[in-house]
């Protein structure tokens, strides 16, 4: 790492408090910065301000980051003094005052305003920090010099710090009061109206003329190479008992050629089976059941009434695509106008958000109303009595809701336009706005769930994520054997025709799936009969987050039968089919298992 330090001067005036007329700047005799400077004596103030004048460091009690040079010059160096004070990049205007003390007193030891005239123009200084007998003798001191300087114009300055100098040109002691002498101060300008009574200041002359430079301030990185690198791979390793031989890559169009392809599927599984393939990214885990975890910017309200605006398009399309699809013309015309609304209706539930993909897919109580205990389910329609009453009673709940939601955008917009109805639309936009914002925020919100090690699917860390992060551990993992399975058992658990794969069923319907993991259940226990089977994806993500879940107890009892017998729990696979043999610590018993 390393720093670029442009440095160019600039006029002081420009952050000076109070300048002298035009007229009077012939009367100034220039000071440089030379032998007069008193190391002992005399102070050099130092401030740092940003670009819009803002102080960032002052120091008035005498700034030390200088040198003195042969000749008895004073040498600065604007850019270290800038680092030393902790600023690394960007750029700083840096000032330097030489400074005498006078009067008596310091940035210690103060004065205050004890009166001020009304043109204020004349002040009176009085103390509590300084002896009266300094006072005496040094406002008479100063005054002395006034008096007999020749040659140029004397004048002082009252220093109120922050490089707030006011420029005074007469003094005068008061000691009427033998107790309390004060000291009556001319100034050149009026005093600043920021400064009135009981302000501290001390008194100060200028040795020489301020100094100021702009100071830019590049930071680089200077990459410097220390790895070590270590020997190649082995590439010889007999690793490949570990993963499954790759399947062959598939265009969609060959996908649709293959057994148990998209072309095959029931219309209602195409079109879910294309909104699962239409989305990127991770997908993070949300409880659409309640608004909170996944509402925040938009209206619930408005994304139910656009759901529920989208299902009566879909029951149009699909009443104008049977009609199509039922003619006995069999022209080419109404072959194309079928296709047309098919396209149609894949297109809206390819285009479903996942809270729409939840309320259109999934049997719930918050969830669209659906007929058929099992998948795929069937929507009620959108003028059914139990449509309706469904959607009254959850637009109660949603507008309850947003009543509630102090995050809404729509709160941003101010009363006088969303008061307005011809401005419905701009309010609907900025809506549409805040569900956007709403996708952002639940990924924001999901970054803490990586290290939530729940074992079930839909919580904690992503499904989509725990393979990776296990690997980031180091976590030798391995592929699953379904690599044959066709995209609707992998992605939905079901046949493409809709039925369950658990389900009686002939090879002439529906061959094998080969790899499959299960014999067909012919003979059903209890409620056996109305569950599906679990997409083979999910199956093998389960098996992920398990180990992620139980990685701590796994990885300390690595090594040992308690370590082997969890592990294979994990797996769902129990002791009276995989038992674990030990030997070696007693001697075999051939008629026992050591368990």
């Amino acid at each position: 790492m390393a720093e670029i330090i442009n440095i160019s001067p600039i006029n002081p005036i420009t952050f000076e408090l109070q300048d002298y007329s035009i007229e009077d700047t012939s009367l100034i005799t220039n000071l440089e910065v030379s032998s007069v400077f008193d190391t002992q004596r005399d102070k050099i103030e130092f401030f740092i301000y940003d670009l819009n004048r803002q102080i960032l460091f002052s120091d008035v009690n005498g700034y030390p980051n200088f040198t003195v040079s042969n000749d008895g010059s004073i040498i600065l160096d604007p850019g270290a003094n800038v680092l030393s004070q902790g600023f690394r990049e960007g750029q700083f205007n840096v000032v330097y005052n030489f400074v005498s003390p006078i009067l008596a007193s310091t940035p210690d030891l103060r004065y205050f305003i004890s009166e001020i005239s009304p043109d204020r123009t004349e002040i009176r200084l009085d103390t509590t920090q300084i002896p009266n007998d300094l006072v005496i003798t040094s406002s008479l001191a100063l005054q002395n010099t006034i008096a007999t300087s020749t040659g140029s114009y004397y004048d002082f300055y009252l220093d109120f710090g922050n490089n707030n100098l006011a420029i005074a040109v007469n003094n005068l002691l008061d000691t009427s009061s033998v107790d309390n002498p004060t000291v009556l101060i001319k100034l050149y300008e009026p005093l600043p109206s920021e400064f009135d009574i009981k302000t501290e200041c001390w008194g100060v002359v200028k040795v020489a003329d301020s100094l100021a430079y702009n100071v830019n301030i590049d930071f680089i990185f200077e990459l410097v190479d220390t790895s070590i690198n270590l020997k190649g791979p082995n590439f010889n390793l007999a690793i490949s008992d570990q993963i499954n031989n790759s399947t062959q890559y598939l265009s969609y169009s060959g996908l649709k050629q293959t057994t148990g392809s998209l072309s095959q599927g029931t219309g209602s599984l195409s079109y879910q089976l294309n909104n699962l393939l239409a989305q990127t990214g991770i997908t993070v885990n949300i409880d659409y059941s309640d608004y909170s975890n996944f509402i925040h910017f938009s209206s619930a309200q408005t994304r139910l009434e656009n759901f529920y605006y989208k299902l009566q398009l879909l029951e149009g399309y699909n009443y104008s695509a049977s009609l199509s699809s039922n003619s006995s013309s069999g022209s080419y015309y109404v072959s194309s106008s079928n296709i047309v609304w098919q396209a149609k209706i894949d297109e809206i539930i390819t285009g479903f958000d996942n809270y729409e993909y939840y309320l259109y897919y999934t049997s719930a109580s918050t969830a669209w109303p659906k007929t058929g205990p099992t998948p795929p389910y069937v929507n009620v329609g959108t003028s059914t009595v139990t449509g309706l009453n469904w959607l009254a009673n959850q637009l109660l709940v949603a507008e309850e809701y947003d009543i509630e939601n102090n995050n809404a955008l729509t709160l941003a917009i101010p009363s006088y336009i969303r008061d307005d109805s011809q401005n419905e639309k701009f309010e609907l936009f900025v809506e549409m706005v805040g569900q956007l914002f709403d996708d952002i925020f639940v990924y924001l919100q999901n970054i803490t769930t990586k290290f939530d090690a729940d074992n079930r699917l839909n919580y904690g860390v992503s499904k989509d994520l725990v393979a990776d992060i296990l690997r980031d551990m180091g976590i030798t993992i391995y592929q699953n054997n379904f690599s044959s399975n066709d995209v609707y058992q992998a992605l939905l658990g079901l046949t493409p025709s809709g039925s369950l794969y658990n389900l009686p069923y002939t090879t002439a319907q529906y061959p094998v799936p080969s790899g499959s993991f299960l014999d067909y259940i012919t003979n059903y226990v209890t409620a056996s009969s109305t569950s599906s089977l679990a997409p083979t994806d999910d199956i093998n993500k389960e098996r992920y987050k398990r180990i992620y879940h139980n990685l701590p107890l796994l990885l300390k009892k690595k090594g040992s039968v308690a370590g082997l017998r969890d592990l294979i729990t994990t797996f769902g696979i129990p002791d009276t089919i995989l038992r674990i043999n030990e030997f070696g610590c007693r001697e075999k018993n051939p008629n026992t298992w050591d368990n």
